[in-house]
């Protein structure tokens, strides 16, 4: 998961932490540099500009205006400054990749593959060394996944509509027990025969289920009100407890747990207790397990008396083998340690370290996650040192280990509630893949935005709760998701070499694409406008890579080496947007405005009243975007809300409005490679013409592969794609 480094708000904007600084070009690592121009000379771009070259971007064609008009006012609210030769050099610099519009009139869009939606996740467990995965979802399945969170390849319970009860797998992975309400049913891994039922007591429902460590009995923990026992020999329930227990395991006929509280010798306050099970079976009655002993734990190091741990799920856990307890503990003056201790209370490891993730074991109960390391239960070693951006990816949610101590899942919603499951790779930090695919439609996932990166292999899906990035297959529909992001999101972008992404709306968050990692990027404070709600910060990256355009109620230029503001860029819409013109010489606001990147100044600017937008443009419109027209004088400039949508053409010499678009009427209109077609939720426009079309009537976000295909996220959250034809 690239999980977000963002800020709350652009009026509390500050620093993002840097986490990790390496980007890859090409393949290869370069420490310090921008995104994808390792080979091009820093001052390019700049000496380009100075020297009067490319100018604006994109300008070519017959039709094509006589560039930017003398300086001087324009007459209805604009203000333009320069010159014609800036056009004329932009027109011979952009011609190429142009498509006579009689041609691009006769393109048609098919379906070629398509990628329905995942239910959410409630659970998840490894299922075996191999790393097979076995989930639960909110329809009531659980499915057994390839190794790496690959597709299901067994269903061991169907889908019932209703979310699945939690289970627990005996050590080996060959059982696998689930609640059916009324009764806990066991059934076999390999093909989902049930193998044994027993009656489920309603004071014990909704709890963990695990095995002991033989898989000879049965324990529900933290259910209604209390835990339960069962044998599988004869199917019986032989014991209940008035307690729910945080953390227990069975072995070898007894049930041990862990306590705080003063032993009868007046010994240390933490003890391991052990209960005897009944040998018979419950009556009318049902038996508690019988005290049987309590081994006090032994000290930490320099520790006497006064010390305890916490016993909460998260950081206290038994193995389920029954051999080991893992936990943190803390002592009066506030020092904390990490510790795994022996059943019999010895301490077997200890480390002192103050990074933390929630303790969890492997389901063989061979190693387990404590503190920040990996620890090999049977020789008490650590194996493994999380990075920071492991601990970073894993410590918001409850993780699973698998056997190897190498793969972490955890499911990635909101506290404890369902979400999609993603894999790290533990020892390197990074991201592995999402299980499944897109989320089912539901109004707190709403969509933003869609983007593709310039080698076509990336995909990037931004919405207000989920954001997704994805790897992009040859074959469509093995198209994979290898990271998630909780961010509100309402742009998403990818660097020109596709090796970083940035997401933005109620804050940034740059990452790694092929890691996940986190980059370092500031966002400077946002100027004082206290009666205006800008919280929506939109980013895009510079063709070069180098520089990002951050826009706000005051959008401005970042420098990506050495984290610094270049240049403030002046807008009047509260929520506007900034990109850079395909040759990284000028760059465009959504107010409309016009800048030259040499230096900054404005070739025209728009100066009418923010609270009196001309053609009903609002100055509040969260989607606001603006795009080079490819091969055309012209910029398409949108503004929309929930409430108002508006598309239009913007002349690129002097900003006066060319043509409006009602036809688009989806927030979001993205421009194809050549320029001729733009393609807004379900419609497709041809700018020569003004011919529209409906290729999916049930899109509703769509944009341009940079082959030309459309890729697009449908009402359901079936990602589909469709491939051009002539």
């Amino acid at each position: 998961m690239f999980e977000s480094l963002r800020l709350r708000g652009m009026q509390n904007a500050a620093a993002l932490t840097l986490l990790s600084w390496t980007v890859v070009d090409c393949g290869q690592a370069v420490d310090d540099a921008p995104f994808g121009v390792s080979a091009i000379d820093a001052g390019d771009a700049e000496a380009s500009s100075r020297d009067g070259g490319s100018g604006i971007a994109e300008a070519g064609g017959s039709d094509v205006g006589s560039g930017i008009a003398e300086a001087g006012a324009a007459g209805d609210g604009r203000t333009v400054e320069g010159g014609s030769s800036e056009a004329e050099a932009a027109a011979a610099s952009a011609t190429a990749g142009a498509v006579d519009p009689a041609v691009s009139k006769n393109w048609s869009w098919q379906a070629c593959g398509a990628i329905p939606p995942t239910p959410l996740a409630d659970q998840v467990q490894f299922l075996s060394d191999a790393g097979e995965l076995v989930v639960s979802y909110e329809d009531g399945s659980i499915l057994v996944h390839a190794p790496g969170g690959g597709p299901a390849v067994r269903q061991l319970v169907a889908p019932n509509g209703r979310p699945a009860p939690r289970f627990g797998l005996s050590l080996d992975g060959a059982l696998l027990a689930r609640s059916g309400g009324t009764d806990v049913r066991v059934v076999s891994t390999v093909d989902g025969s049930e193998l044994h039922r027993v009656p489920e007591p309603g004071a014990c429902s909704g709890g963990a289920l695990q095995f002991s460590a033989e898989g000879d009995y049965l324990l529900e923990t933290g259910g209604q009100t209390m835990t339960c026992v069962w044998r599988m020999a004869d199917n019986s329930l032989i014991a209940e407890t008035a307690s729910r227990l945080a953390s227990a395991a069975i072995r070898a006929g007894q049930l041990y747990t862990v306590e705080n509280g003063t032993l009868p010798d007046g010994s240390n306050q933490v003890a391991i207790v052990a209960y005897s099970l009944p040998t018979g079976s419950c009556g009318a009655t049902c038996p508690a397990p019988a005290h049987a002993t309590s081994v006090s734990l032994q000290s930490p190091p320099g520790w006497s008396s006064g010390w305890s741990i916490n016993l909460s799920m998260m950081t206290t856990r038994i193995s389920p083998r029954g051999d080991s307890l893992a936990s943190w503990a803390s002592d009066t003056s506030g020092a904390s340690i990490a510790a795994l201790w022996r059943l019999d209370g010895s301490l077997a490891f200890s480390s002192s370290t103050q990074r933390w993730a929630p303790t969890a074991y492997a389901t063989s109960g061979t190693r387990v996650l404590l503190g920040d390391r990996v620890i090999a239960v049977d020789n008490a070693t650590a194996e493994s040192e999380l990075s920071d951006q492991a601990l970073a990816n894993i410590s918001y949610a409850t993780p699973v280990l698998d056997n190897s101590g190498q793969l972490v899942a955890v499911i990635d919603g909101e506290s404890a509630d369902p979400g999609q499951i993603a894999l790290y790779d533990l020892p390197a930090g990074h991201a592995v893949q999402v299980v499944g695919a897109m989320p089912p439609a539901s109004p707190s996932g709403a969509p933003t935005d869609i983007a593709v990166s310039e080698d076509g292999s990336w995909l990037l899906f931004a919405s207000v709760h989920w954001s997704h990035l994805w790897h992009l297959d040859p074959d469509f529909a093995a198209s994979t998701i290898v990271s998630v992001q909780h961010l509100f999101a309402m742009d998403g972008r990818f660097s020109p070499d596709g090796s970083a992404l940035v997401l933005s709306g109620d804050g940034m968050s740059v990452a790694r694409t092929d890691t996940g990692d986190l980059l370092s990027l500031g966002l400077p404070p946002a100027p004082n406008v206290p009666d205006l709600n800008c919280f929506v910060v939109g980013a895009r990256f510079s063709p070069r890579g180098d520089r990002l355009l951050v826009g706000g109620y005051q959008s401005y230029v970042l420098d990506v080496a050495s984290n610094t503001v270049v240049s403030p860029l002046p807008t009047l819409t509260c929520n506007a947007r900034a990109v850079y013109s395909q040759d990284g010489t000028l760059v465009a606001t959504s107010d409309p405005r016009l800048y030259r990147a040499s230096d900054w100044s404005p070739v025209w600017t728009t100066t009418r009243d923010p609270g009196s937008p001309p053609n009903g443009l609002q100055i509040n419109d969260l989607y606001d975007d603006v795009q080079f027209r490819p091969h055309a004088n012209e910029l398409l400039v949108s503004h929309a809300s929930d409430q108002s949508i508006m598309h239009a053409l913007y002349s690129l010499s002097d900003g006066s409005l060319v043509r409006a678009l009602p036809e688009l009427q989806s927030v979001r209109a993205k421009m194809s490679p050549e320029g001729n077609w733009v393609v807004s939720g379900s419609t497709l426009l041809h700018l020569p013409d003004g011919e529209v079309r409906t290729f999916d009537p049930d899109s509703v976000l769509a944009t341009f592969a940079p082959n030309g295909d459309i890729i697009a996220l449908l009402a359901d959250h079936t990602l589909a794609r469709y491939c051009r034809t002539n």
